[in-house]
């Protein structure tokens, strides 16, 4: 039987004893179970007792003194929304309970959103990793100006009234404003804001002159930019443009040093390694060793008498030998394990470089290669990557979530190469963890 009265939420809560009542404020406010048993001289494991008696009762208390429309409106409300204001949950409760209407809450399933700046007060959501993966959706848009910025929020399904661009500029955001205006990316911070500001210009410019405007090293930034598939340079003058605006200009460029070396071997037919460097280098100013890495590609090969040519013109791919096994890294059997660090872009879906024993030990010996491992216990797959230069591990996001691991926690991932599944565990040590779960 449901009780009527004005505040029930408030009702609710004055059914706990005192110790329960501090007890939940406290875990509330992130004290650790170690934390809680110190204040109120109980032991870590007695905290966890009476926090779960305590979270019983007053989802019994609730259950007799929230109405049944009060309980519709809440869900109404809420729905599937990563972000639902303060007030429109304050008010669809009946509430002016503070912390109270938060332990309730939590206890009904409804939590603070989650960010890379960490939870978002002022809000409430039952997705509680729905508003970052939105954010990030958001921020893998980067490049775009403040007007953008709004459009494509509302067109992820982001409200007007959320604090957008202090989330933005918050520690741990993948974006930050750009120098000359907009928002940028962090590893791409100088090709994203000299994009925006060639757009803005609607006209071609000088690498000095970009730089100039942006603040940026010229060198650093024509690099960046010879790097990038935005941007295109206009031989015989230099002048830089944006890949959108061409129409009949003829600009040489290459997306990596392996198209580079390719187009060389394409042109000049099989060469020695330095007349295969000195050609490249002329043509796209790289190192040496960058050039060297690219030849493990599998386009690229070594002919009969010990020249390079095109692997579809009969040179023999080179595989690698095998490398040093890092002390992150065991195998028996068929099972491979990996530890990895939770890095930031871990947390935001990005792959994690790893060292190339791995690539190697699950047999890709040539560049590019991959295999795709599907997870046994989460949704999804995990992918091993092997480039000419580099080796990751990507798509350990959903699982990271899944597990309550935070940015800096360690993660183990198994991987099973008789059947290509694949395990990942919360691998943090007993008091070591960021995410304050272990």
């Amino acid at each position: 039987m449901t009780d009527t009265v004005a505040d029930p939420v408030t009702a609710a809560w004055e059914t706990l004893t005192d110790r329960d009542r501090t007890v939940l404020e406290l875990r509330l406010s992130g004290a650790t179970l170690d934390a809680v048993g110190s204040t109120i001289g109980v032991t870590r494991a007695r905290v966890g007792q009476l926090q779960n008696r305590a979270e019983g009762a007053l989802r019994s208390a609730l259950n007799r003194y929230l109405l049944p429309e009060v309980r519709a409106e809440l869900t109404r409300i809420l729905d599937d929304h990563p972000a639902v204001a303060d007030i429109e949950v304050r008010t669809s409760l009946g509430t002016a309970s503070g912390s109270p209407m938060a332990v309730a809450l939590r206890v009904l399933g409804v939590a603070r959103p989650r960010t890379w700046a960490g939870d978002l007060t002022g809000w409430w959501t039952r997705r509680p990793g729905a508003l970052d993966v939105r954010l990030r959706d958001l921020a893998a848009q980067a490049p775009f100006t403040d007007d953008e910025l709004d459009e494509r929020a509302g067109t992820l399904g982001l409200r007007s009234d959320l604090p957008l661009r202090e989330l933005l500029t918050a520690e741990g955001s993948p974006l930050r404003r750009g120098p000359a205006g907009g928002w940028v990316r962090h590893p791409r911070e100088g090709a994203d804001a000299a994009y925006l500001w060639l757009k803005a210009q609607d006209e071609p410019s000088s690498s000095a002159e970009i730089a100039g405007a942006i603040g940026w090293k010229e060198r650093a930034l024509r690099e960046a930019m010879r790097r990038d598939p935005r941007f295109a340079q206009r031989r015989p003058e230099g002048i830089w443009v944006l890949a959108e605006w061409r129409s009949n200009t003829t600009v040489r460029r290459y997306a990596n040093a392996v198209d580079a070396v390719v187009e060389v071997l394409e042109e000049l037919g099989p060469l020695s390694l330095e007349q295969l460097i000195a050609e490249t280098v002329s043509r796209y100013p790289v190192t040496t060793w960058r050039i060297t890495q690219c030849l493990s590609s599998n386009r690229i090969g070594r002919t009969q008498d010990g020249r390079y040519d095109l692997s579809q013109r009969g040179a023999i791919p080179i595989e690698e030998t095998e490398p040093r096994k890092p002390d992150n890294m065991a195998e028996s059997g068929s099972v491979v394990a990996v530890r990895l660090p939770a890095t930031h872009d871990v947390m935001r879906g990005s792959g994690i470089g790893v060292n190339r024993w791995l690539t190697w030990r699950l047999g890709l010996h040539q560049a590019p290669s991959e295999r795709r491992f599907e997870l046994s216990e989460f949704a999804g797959s995990v992918v091993v990557r092997r480039r000419t230069s580099t080796s990751s591990v990507s798509s350990l996001r959903s699982a990271a979530l899944a597990l309550g691991v935070a940015e800096g926690c360690e993660l183990i991932v198994v991987f099973r190469t008789d059947d290509d599944t694949a395990d990942v565990r919360h691998a943090c040590h007993e008091g070591h963890c960021h995410a304050g779960t272990r």
